[in-house]
């Protein structure tokens, strides 16, 4: 009798599990649980181990690392967040171990308490990412199908807006608002204009609510280039020497570059002859939308000013 009460008991456990489970899959995932008694007991024992109170949101999303994306399973509760990477996806496989070792957040969990911020962010030129910034400082970003489960996401989240930082409510709408809606809602002008704020407070404003991110490196901060000496252990700010001529565009040394390049013909014969193209005044002349485009990319790109400065020291 005993035996058989005890089987009693894990068949209800089973079915009674598969039915908060169903409600947070889809129909494949429901299929699957509905024929699959070991798999069943398999999602049973993560939520055992893992989760702690009801699922509330399950979506397949993406962990966006610096040299790592990896799929998975983020599952939301009513007091945190989990990551389940997929180990038996072949890309995962493929991934080198040693960059693993580095890599947080692929079996990851967070405390709806240590949420201090979250931010929309792109993707691979898609609005389907988010970034959730720790109270440690530390950040976790998360690429979604699209954009209708990225708003789910974010009011399965607690309603912190993007912090505190930049004068403005604390709101789930302001998770979801584009960059410029951001800039023109916040103080942090003002602030600066006023000095209460550094340069490089403000300059870390701007490039977060832009969608810059440590987490992806396609969308690293940027800063301008501005100094020259990167030698000295203390730095004398009131050595003109020291700052780079202010007076013109970083993409007026690519005359410097292709005067280096000259010299170096004989070593790299390919470099040389793409950059005797912009030296060419009928290169130009020839085609006014390559004209305009060189100038746009050139002179609107601060990756620019850092790919010609490490031209110029090391070419």
């Amino acid at each position: 009798m005993q035996e058989c009460s005890t089987e009693e008991d894990t068949v209800k456990s089973k079915k009674a599990f598969r039915s908060q489970a169903i409600v947070n899959q889809n129909a494949e995932t429901e299929l699957m649980l509905e024929g699959d008694d070991d798999a069943v007991s398999l999602l049973q024992e993560k939520e055992i181990d893992n989760l702690a109170g009801p699922v509330v949101l399950s979506t397949p999303a993406q962990l966006i690392a610096p040299v790592v994306v990896a799929k998975g399973t983020l599952s939301i509760t009513t007091t945190e967040i989990y990551f389940e990477v997929d180990e038996d996806d072949p890309a995962f496989k493929k991934i080198d171990t040693k960059v693993l070792a580095y890599t947080e957040g692929l079996h990851g969990k967070w405390m709806f308490s240590e949420i201090r911020a979250v931010f929309s962010r792109r993707y691979l030129l898609q609005n389907t990412a988010l970034e959730v910034f720790m109270a440690n400082r530390t950040s976790v970003m998360f690429n979604f199908p699209d954009q209708a489960t990225v708003k789910k996401v974010v009011y399965s989240l607690p309603r912190v807006g993007v912090g505190t930082s930049y004068g403005l409510p604390q709101a789930r709408r302001i998770s979801l608002a584009t960059p410029r809606q951001l800039y023109k809602s916040s103080n942090m002008t003002q602030r600066w204009q006023r000095r209460e704020i550094s340069n490089f407070e403000y300059l870390m404003f701007l490039n977060t609510i832009a969608g810059r991110t440590y987490n992806d490196l396609n969308q690293y901060p940027v800063f301008p280039w501005v100094l020259t000496n990167y030698e000295s252990e203390e730095l004398d700010l009131t050595l003109p020497g020291n700052f780079r001529d202010l007076s013109k565009p970083a993409t007026y040394f690519i005359v410097i570059i292709v005067l280096i390049v000259e010299r170096q013909e004989a070593a790299m014969p390919v470099i040389a002859i793409q950059l005797h193209d912009f030296w060419r005044l009928d290169y130009w002349e020839d085609d006014l939308r390559r004209r305009r485009r060189f100038v746009r990319n050139a002179f609107g790109s601060t990756h620019s000013e850092a790919l010609l400065k490490s031209a110029i020291e090391y070419g």
